[in-house]
């Protein structure tokens, strides 16, 4: 089962999968197309998703970031998506 097939069947978009996983939608989009490979702590990360654990969200790469509530962090991935796609 690829991974696409996977996050369907939890009933995930890739809106909300890329949120749950820290990454963008562009960055789920490249690996479900295999043009990108996760590294093995993001395939991790991904695992816990596809299996419904909780995954703290505020943990990347070893380094602790400023945790923000889900409506401060959509306006600043708002923000983001306005400076690199408009």
């Amino acid at each position: 089962m690829t991974l696409k097939e996977r996050r369907m069947a939890t009933g995930l978009n890739q809106k909300d999968f890329a949120r749950k996983c820290g990454r963008t939608i562009k960055y789920v989009s490249a690996v479900e197309n295999g043009r990108e490979t996760p590294s093995p702590a993001m395939s991790e990360i991904i695992e816990k998703v596809l299996a419904g654990e909780r995954v703290d969200r505020h943990m990347h790469g070893g380094r602790k970031v400023i945790p923000f509530n889900d409506a401060q962090e959509e306006a600043i991935l708002r923000k983001i998506w306005l400076r690199d796609y408009t």
